[in-house]
């Protein structure tokens, strides 16, 4: 077996100042390419949670019709619902009413008001949607009549990934972007 040789004068065994620099260019060049993929995926999960909890509000609103319908708009609808039906506030979704039956349980259609993805959480709850009413027209930007709960659309304003305008999502903001 050889002995080892040292180095020469002035050589050393690790990198150069000229491949760090090449290193570091090319992980900072990769990094600026991953960030606009972070970011609109990030806009594409808001996009799907504002569009699931769309669908999880118009839900409940369509079952407290129904059970009002059932109800033929019985006590325990007197003071939730309008003379359409439909819930006079969030707060009836949550809280519920009467079911008026033997039990006396209350009917409970959200556990709470939801919260738009699209806002900031320092806004309540209550604040980030522009609620319709039966009444109104259903392009409108927020209740006119004020009667009651049929509809409701983002309180935020603003362009989605595909296009659209956040606060006309209706059916599903953001569905062509997301294949």
């Amino acid at each position: 077996m050889r002995p080892r040789a040292a180095p020469a004068c002035g050589a050393s065994s690790g990198y150069s100042l000229i491949e760090m620099i090449v290193v570091l260019l090319i992980v900072s060049v990769l990094a600026g390419m991953a960030a606009p993929v972070a970011s609109k995926k990030a806009e594409r999960e808001k996009a799907f949670a504002l569009k699931a909890t769309l669908r999880e509000v118009r839900g409940a609103i369509d079952r407290f019709h129904a059970d009002w319908e059932e109800a033929k708009g019985g006590a325990g609808f007197a003071k939730a619902a309008s003379a359409d039906g439909y819930p006079i506030s969030f707060d009836v979704l949550v809280e519920g009413v009467d079911g008026g039956d033997a039990t006396g349980k209350k009917r409970r259609y959200l556990r709470a008001v939801p919260r738009n993805p699209f806002m900031p959480l320092s806004v309540a709850a209550d604040k980030h949607w522009h609620l319709i009413s039966y009444q109104d027209d259903p392009k409108s930007k927020g209740r006119l009549a004020g009667r009651d709960i049929y509809d409701l659309r983002s309180a935020k304003e603003g362009e989605a990934l595909d296009g659209s305008r956040i606060e006309e999502c209706v059916s599903g903001c953001s569905a062509r972007s997301a294949a």
